[in-house]
């Protein structure tokens, strides 16, 4: 015969089951949106950057948009994270979408540094062919308060788990360092890649007010 006190304990919902209800209630109002699949029994929110897909640009911004005002209704309740950044065939992409894209997942991030807590987080980037001029916007990633975040590539089915001290995690740090202002001579001296073209391209502005200065200080002179 089980005692009373043990038919009560058996029959009382355990914790995890109370915590999924709970996040089930707090997160049913939550509006559905393309880039984001939440799985309160987890407490996973799958956000995917979806690249990949052609839309058109009115649309693409809209979804960009309404990602960043939603993904803050999951603050307390998401705690493992899988973000992923999908893209097209290189030759069928557009390069000149990089900062664009680049923003886009700066938003998240900063939406993501303000999450309760974490139990886990995973970045992916999916791609059809490897094309590093493609995952550049990827270096926001770097942005992240939380530290214990994992990384891989997916590349036509392979998965190749990017490590600390990997090309491509040195090559995507080192961006998001100088475009933040924080890289320090000596990690370009140990094998970081400047990318002068593209420091050239975001700092035109200050290239253009030198070469006036400087044409009209020679003006000055002549006189």
């Amino acid at each position: 015969m089980v005692s009373t006190t043990q038919t009560t304990k058996t029959h009382r919902p355990d914790r995890a089951a109370r915590a999924a209800a709970r996040r089930a209630r707090n997160t049913s109002t939550i509006p559905m949106h393309e880039f984001l699949h939440y799985t309160p029994d987890s407490g996973k929110l799958s956000i995917t950057l979806d690249f990949a897909t052609s839309r058109s640009p009115f649309h693409q911004t809209t979804l960009e948009k309404s990602l960043i005002n939603t993904l803050p209704m999951y603050a307390i309740d998401a705690s493992n994270i899988n973000l992923e950044m999908t893209f097209k065939i290189p030759h069928m992409d557009v390069s000149t979408k990089n900062n664009v894209r680049h923003q886009v997942l700066t938003n998240v991030v900063k939406e993501l540094n303000k999450f309760k807590h974490f139990d886990s987080l995973h970045f992916v980037l999916a791609i059809e062919r490897y094309s590093f001029d493609q995952l550049k916007p990827a270096s926001a990633i770097y942005g992240l308060d939380y530290t214990d975040w994992t990384f891989e590539v997916r590349e036509w089915g392979t998965v190749t788990q990017v490590k600390i001290g990997s090309g491509l995690d040195r090559q995507l740090k080192a961006r998001f360092q100088l475009g933040n202002g924080i890289m320090r001579g000596s990690e370009v001296e140990n094998g970081e890649q400047w990318d002068w073209t593209g420091w050239m391209a975001n700092h035109i502005w200050a290239w253009s007010l030198f070469v006036s200065l400087l044409w009209s200080f020679s003006e000055i002179r002549s006189f």
